[in-house]
């Protein structure tokens, strides 16, 4: 406004005016809600009486009361301020809070997060007062579940279609075989461990795409995941599947089924495995454990994967080398993944090869 020509008395009265037209209760809610680690909630027991239910709902509500900060106490540091300046003096309010009780709140334990809602909107804000991010839950929608047996149940009984598509899969079959796996993990650390790559995603990256869509707890999973990121790190060595080499190959159905069904089909080809039996384990034994694997599957299949024909072979990825097995386990070659040529390279195979000459 001062490059327009006006005078800067003229503009600070201008935006003085523009504030006294802000009503702060048009604009925020009167409650800083905070977010913690443990939410109380009433539970049932066959001898409780009356008068025990009576007390134990007055001690969760009394425990509960104390996640709400009422901000009708801090009336004139937000009186007159924008949208903008109460956000930031909601950042102070929460970070004087967090301190004032030494991270925790009796009754509810750590302090993860602070909330306010603004114009209508969600904001969550650190234990430091600065702004995350907008949630598109309410303002004190909270639940501190088991966030794998919630995004485990959601993916149940979703419709894999929708998820898919929120989550940016437009190859429908890839979500769908990773829902499948997560459907069937009883933890998330299994889940880690058995592993998933789709569209560039890994298992971890998988499961907070879904807490995000499901819950809207996208920082929570993001905690959650670290808490196995060893595990991650050791299994990313090893993929998640042996791929079955057979008779015909997708490029025999490409002129008669579209690439959506032979993304379908090509699933008959994965045997997928938890690769967490990997991880502490000596080459030798590692060879051993797929061996009993594909043994078994070729035993079990008679030799034959349905339209794909007679199976011929077996393949996983290790440390960035592919391995393949004959259908009786027995290894074949071991090859680079970053050379084109099919070479056999030093190393796993020769010791196995080595192995078996001297128990032969």
């Amino acid at each position: 406004m001062k490059w327009f020509g006006y005078d800067w008395d003229e503009v600070e009265n201008e935006f003085a005016q523009c504030k006294e037209l802000l009503r702060v209760e048009e604009i925020i809610d009167k409650i800083l809600y905070v977010e913690t680690q443990y939410v109380p909630c009433y539970t049932y027991s066959p001898s409780d009486t009356l008068t025990s239910v009576q007390m134990k709902h007055y001690a969760v509500r009394e425990k509960r009361s104390r996640k709400l900060v009422n901000l009708l106490a801090y009336q004139e540091r937000l009186e007159g301020k924008t949208p903008n300046e109460i956000l930031r003096e909601c950042g102070l309010i929460a970070q004087e809070h967090y301190r004032a009780n030494g991270g925790e709140l009796e009754g509810c334990k750590e302090i993860l997060a602070y909330r306010v809602e603004v114009l209508g909107k969600v904001w969550r804000l650190d234990t430091e007062g600065r702004l995350v991010r907008v949630l598109r839950k309410s303002l004190c929608e909270e639940d501190r579940g088991d966030l794998f047996l919630r995004v485990r149940e959601k993916v149940r009984n979703t419709s894999h279609n929708d998820t898919a598509e929120k989550m940016g899969y437009k190859e429908f079959w890839r979500f769908k075989k990773g829902a499948e796996i997560l459907g069937s993990c009883e933890s998330l650390e299994e889940w880690i461990g058995r592993g998933f790559y789709g569209l560039g995603m890994r298992a971890s990256e998988f499961f907070v795409g879904l807490a995000d869509v499901f819950f809207d707890e996208k920082e929570e999973a993001v905690m959650l995941v670290k808490k196995y990121r060893n595990i991650s790190r050791r299994c990313e060595k090893f993929d998640g599947l042996i791929f079955v080499i057979t008779q015909k190959r997708a490029k025999d159905f490409v002129e008669c089924i579209s690439d959506y069904g032979v993304g379908i089909l090509n699933e008959i080809r994965e045997i997928h495995i938890d690769r967490r039996m990997f991880c502490s384990k000596t080459s030798t034994k590692v060879i051993e454990l797929l061996k009993n694997q594909i043994k078994s599957h070729y035993i079990r299949n008679d030799g034959e994967l349905g339209i794909w024909g007679k199976i011929k072979g077996y393949k996983i990825k290790i440390k960035e080398r592919i391995f393949e097995f004959d259908t009786q386990g027995g290894l074949i070659q071991e090859v680079e993944m970053a050379e084109k040529r099919r070479e056999k390279v030093n190393g796993l195979t020769q010791f196995v090869k080595a192995s078996n000459s001297s128990n032969t």
